[in-house]
């Protein structure tokens, strides 16, 4: 390792991992074969009743931990009036199949009617956890968003409504009761006229299911009842059981003052979170009634939709959509309603381009609805070509009001944050940079990752994103909607400042002005995180780690980013060359591991990384030969700017 020569593969596997971010998940089909994933990760998943119906993954879960999965269907499909096409399951550690049967922990559904539901787990014991994907219909695609919700403690209140705790309409509540020894737990809330309320209900785990479709109930209770103890008729309700574990209440305030929460419970020992909120009060949006006089809508809008199933059946808008684009909408009915036992009340359909009337039938795109015991569905639809769709509100009962809440359609990539790809830390930018954009519609839903063209180098226009900095388009490694992750192209050497913008579908982010400097030396690392063991080789050319320390005295190669501008002068998106001369950073490169400054003469070669991107560099150094056994700071400077200093090395003394 005294010279530039090593190893691609080896450190192509450590650049991917911890430049490139986060890929497509691929999965096995069994315990034995499953992939880890990592709590925070979305993954989308396709399987197939007959030719995969099982995709397992493995996920580390900590006792007490409430995990928490959206779980939704990935359009488009054809509606065969299938309940359950594919469910999530979450099994406990220590199985070894899913082939054959295990008590779930958890699980959940979606299917023809069904696009979305929740999962949610409170870990019993700390272990490696395995997530089944089962699929029950042919071709079906399924996107998993896996979450910890920060934790809340258990909320002391009293069991009817002269102990009532007053909680805040905004605080969420972790509550404990049983129907024998605490079979109300209650508290009170202070809503202003014409608030819309609302409660997102969550049963937490484990739990042995027994077939209960209800086990507790949240009943929202008026200014001035008396008693829990006797009956009176609540304003809202929802309820959890033993299949719906997540359930949502709504109400619109009609008068203000102190209302009461009065979680019901049914079966022993059950404990619940309730998440209050009160959304942004929203405007009735005027609407048609058939396709011709549709009121256009756009992407990011929330609104409320009236419609009488007498007068007003039908409330009709039109939202344009562009190919691929991921339409969702959140259908939630607002109270206050009488519960007459109502499956539905009111459903929301989607309708192609060229769609002439809604009073004749068409067969809709995707679907949702509401009724007295669902008061929230989500409607998600990926669009198959660009055009005019609408949205047509059906109310199947007299008074319904609805909000919608609207994602995809026009709204445009908005850029917040950029940090430094290796170091994990907001940066100046310097040529060559690899770095990571942060913000919102910035990129595609589903993650895309890098194409090489025609000329070798890495495309500056990946799954319509491009990113521009002066103008000047950066080649780019991944895109997704909440980042994109790029090398800043060389043009920018010289300069103290560059606007940047992110370009999705042709609609560009207001420019932003950042920093430029010579220099912003980093190290990647095997976390991700930019900081920890670092990516570094032995000089066995394997990985080093904690369990495969390199010998004090023997070479290690170290790879960053941040070197700035080379000779010869970088190119943008280019491979390095697999032989000498490779491109030399400008400025001066030095390394200390240990905190000892490693001799210029045992730094052997510092320069563009054999076989991979210009920007990525590779330093050879010497592990001074006083070390003894342990994990050391590694830090390189370039041109006397540092790399971060909670980068380690995995050392084995003599």
């Amino acid at each position: 390792m005294k010279h530039w020569k090593r190893m691609f593969s080896g450190v192509c596997c450590v650049w991917v991992a911890c430049a490139l971010g986060p890929l497509r998940a691929q999965s096995g089909v069994d315990v034995g074969s499953a992939i880890s994933a990592t709590v925070g990760q979305s993954l989308q998943v396709v399987g197939d009743r007959v030719t995969k119906p099982h995709v397992v993954y493995s996920i580390s879960l900590s006792a007490n931990q409430l995990f928490s999965a959206q779980f939704s269907r990935v359009p488009p499909w054809t509606n065969q009036g299938l309940e359950v096409v594919a469910r999530m399951t979450v099994y406990a550690p220590g199985i070894q199949s899913v082939l054959v049967y295990n008590a779930p922990v958890a699980s959940t559904d979606v299917g023809d009617f069904g696009g979305t539901s929740v999962l949610n787990y409170q870990v019993a014991v700390s272990g490696q956890y395995y997530l089944d994907f089962q699929f029950f219909s042919s071709g079906v695609t399924v996107r998993a968003d896996t979450t910890v919700p920060s934790s809340t403690s258990v909320q002391g209140t009293g069991g009817d409504i002269g102990s009532a705790s007053a909680v805040a309409s905004n605080q969420s509540l972790q509550v404990l009761g049983d129907r024998l020894t605490k079979p109300h737990v209650v508290y009170s809330v202070a809503l202003s006229a014409n608030q819309l309320f609302t409660v997102q209900l969550t049963r937490l785990g484990p739990w042995v299911s027994q077939g209960y479709e209800t086990v507790m109930r949240l009943h929202l209770y008026a200014p001035g009842i008396q008693s829990v103890q006797v009956y009176n008729q609540d304003v809202s309700n929802a309820s959890v059981g033993d299949y719906a574990t997540t359930a949502l209440l709504n109400y619109q305030v009609a008068v203000g003052g102190t209302y009461y929460l009065d979680f019901e419970f049914f079966n022993p020992g059950i404990s619940v979170r309730a998440a209050m909120s009160i959304p942004l009060v929203q405007t009735v949006q005027p609407s048609g009634t058939d396709v011709g006089s549709a009121t256009a809508i756009a992407g990011g809008q929330s609104f409320k939709v009236i419609a009488d199933s007498v007068t007003r059946p039908h409330a009709v808008y039109s939202i344009a959509l562009t190919a691929n684009q991921l339409l969702s909408v959140q259908f939630t009915r607002l109270g206050p309603w009488v519960a007459q036992g109502y499956d539905t009340v009111a459903r929301l359909y989607l309708y192609p381009p060229g769609t002439p009337s809604i009073r004749v039938y068409n067969a809709p795109l995707a679907t949702a609805e509401v009724g007295d015991y669902s008061a929230t569905s989500i409607l998600n639809y990926r669009a198959a070509a660009a055009g005019q769709y609408y949205l047509d509100f059906q109310a199947f009962d007299p008074g319904i009001l609805m909000r919608a809440d609207v994602n995809g359609g026009s709204s445009g990539p908005v850029l917040s944050a950029i940090q430094h790809a290796a170091s994990s830390v907001a940066t100046a930018l310097a040529p060559g940079l690899n770095i990571v954009l942060y913000g919102s519609n910035l990129g595609p839903d589903i993650l895309q990752t890098y194409n090489v063209g025609s000329s070798g180098r890495l495309d500056t226009n990946v799954a319509e994103t491009r990113v521009l900095f002066d103008g000047v388009a950066a080649p780019i490694i991944y895109t997704s909607k909440p980042q994109v992750s790029v090398m800043v192209p060389y043009a920018v050497a010289g300069k103290n400042t560059t606007q940047v913008q992110v370009e999705y579908k042709g609609v560009a982010s207001p420019a932003s002005q950042f920093g430029v400097t010579a220099t912003v030396p980093g190290i990647y690392t095997a976390s991700q995180t930019g900081s920890g063991q670092g990516a570094i080789l032995n000089q066995n050319f394997s990985v080093n780690s904690t369990s495969n320390p390199e010998a004090a005295g023997n070479y290690i190669a170290i790879y960053g980013t941040g070197e700035g501008q080379t000779t010869p002068a970088g190119v943008d998106g280019a491979f390095n060359p697999n032989q000498l001369p490779l491109p030399r950073p400008n400025q001066p490169v030095t390394v200390s591991i240990g905190g000892i400054q490693v001799p210029a003469s045992s730094v052997t070669y510092a320069g563009g990384a054999p076989g991979l991107l210009a920007g990525i560099i590779q330093i050879n150094a010497q592990i001074p030969a006083s070390l003894v056994t342990g994990s050391y700071p590694v830090v390189f400077t370039v041109g006397g700017v540092p790399s971060q200093g909670n980068v380690t090395v995995a050392v084995r003394g003599h």
